[in-house]
Parts: C-alpha cells; structure tokens; sequence
C-alpha cells in the first residue's frame, strides 16, 4: 500500500470539482448566448477558392481551375463568377453550397453531386 493515496486521491478529487466549475464557468461566461452571423459566413465560404473542390464534379476539373484562377486573381467571389459564366444557376449553385452538401456528415438533406448539373 502507498500510504500517500489518500493524498492523490484527494487531490484528484479537488482537481476533478475545479474542472466541473471550470467548465460551468465556461459554459456561463463565454459559450451561451453564441450566435452565428449567417450573412459573413455565407459570404465567407462564397469567397472562398475552397468551394470550387465541392463544384468541380458538377461544373468539371478545367472550368473548376478556371473559377479558381480568376476569383483568387480579382478578388471576387467564386458564386459570383460561376453565375456571370453561365456554368450554374442560382438554385443549382445555392443547393450545392448548402451547408447539407458541403457537410453532409449526419444530414439527410445532401444531395449527390451526380444529382446536380451544370448548365451547358
């Protein structure tokens, strides 16, 4: 026997009571009341050279870089480049930039990209 466990387990057991008010306090101070700015996240992932991955198996490998290339070299965002180019239209595009589709993981509204077409 370790005649030093009723210290450790003392110890532990003060250290796991500061965890839990930790985590309250947390919980209390800096996570309730959180909301999300849909607007700048939606602009954020429309400009963003990322989202031309989840389109090219709808608008295609070459049109993809296309995209790519000239939002990262204006500055504009992608949405706004593939609906002035034709490739998509609006409900298209919003369908695949749909927060289902691009995080499909315990959705059951995504759909496949197989599913969704290009206009041509």
């Amino acid at each position: 026997l370790n005649a030093f466990e009723p210290v450790i387990f003392a110890s532990l057991e003060r250290s796991i009571r500061h965890l839990g008010a930790a985590h309250v306090t947390l919980a209390e101070n800096c996570i309730d009341g959180i909301t999300a700015d849909e607007n700048a996240l939606r602009d954020r992932v429309e400009h963003s050279i990322g989202i031309v991955t989840a389109l090219t198996p709808i608008i295609g490998y070459v049109q993809g870089t296309e995209v790519a290339l000239e939002a990262h070299r204006s500055g504009r965002g992608v949405a706004e480049i593939i609906l002035e180019r034709g490739l998509m239209d609006q409900e298209t595009l919003d369908q695949a930039l749909s927060a289902a589709n691009l995080c499909p993981i315990g959705s059951d509204e995504a759909e496949e990209p197989a599913k969704l077409h290009a206009v041509r």
